[in-house]
């Protein structure tokens, strides 16, 4: 789950170091800035070296924050042909709730190549594993609100994909501007179905083959009763 953070680290990092340059990193720490008055810190690199732990020390407080709740969200497949796959995720927080969806994390289990990205957003994949994430900073037009969906995360495998696929999905709190909660599951794929052309190819054989048979058998029993006829004359 963590991994799904890295990608939005930008925001993190864009807000503090905003408000570091401002002279205001106490709004950070909920008290006064520890290094506008210090006597301990004489020079501007020893400053900003000061701040940056403090960056990556906030950052993964509010990873481990972030992990106690479970999102209310899901993912589901919308269309399968041809070995090409259509997801979709839906935020199912409730209207108001300041969790955005703005990760998608899914774990194909066959080689697969990535087709679609929705509009706004980033992919990346590493290890069997795709990442969508949406790295836009304020007011991140293109996470998905409380009660809505979005489409187009798009994938091409080499075989037929099937079974349970695992995903993760990650959130953005829009009023606290920092991490919301994940929530993880699996879609179900159903089994590949023969196209049509290939039902065609396997019957149209055995259609031949029945019709053969069917008119052989009654050529010989034609020939039969013929036979039987000019017997029974003479």
């Amino acid at each position: 789950m963590v991994v799904s953070y890295l990608f939005l680290l930008p925001r993190v990092l864009n807000q503090l170091l905003w408000r570091v340059r401002q002279g205001n990193l106490g709004q950070v720490l909920g008290g006064p800035d520890p290094f506008s008055d210090s006597p301990a810190i004489a020079t501007s690199a020893c400053r900003a070296t000061a701040r940056l732990s403090m960056i990556v020390v906030i950052f993964s407080v509010m990873c481990v924050d972030a992990l106690r709740a479970d999102l209310l969200a899901t993912a589901a497949l919308e269309d399968s042909s041809s070995n090409t796959y259509t997801f979709s995720i839906t935020n199912q927080e409730l209207v108001g709730s300041p969790n955005f969806l703005s990760g998608f994390t899914l774990t194909p289990t066959v080689p697969y190549a990535v087709l679609g990205t929705p509009n706004g957003w980033s992919v990346s994949d590493f290890d069997g594993v795709i990442f969508w994430f949406n790295q836009e900073l304020w007011p991140y037009p293109h996470d998905v609100a409380p009660g809505l969906s979005l489409s187009s995360f798009v994938i091409h495998t080499t075989i037929p994909l099937s079974g349970l696929i695992s995903y993760e999905i990650s959130s953005w709190d829009h009023v606290a501007d920092t991490f919301g909660p994940t929530t993880s599951s699996v879609v179900v794929v159903p089994e590949p179905t023969p196209e049509p052309s290939t039902w065609a190819m396997v019957a149209a054989p055995l259609l031949v083959l029945g019709a053969y048979k069917r008119f052989h058998f009654y050529s010989r029993t034609d020939c039969r009763s013929a036979s039987g006829l000019s017997l029974s004359n003479r």
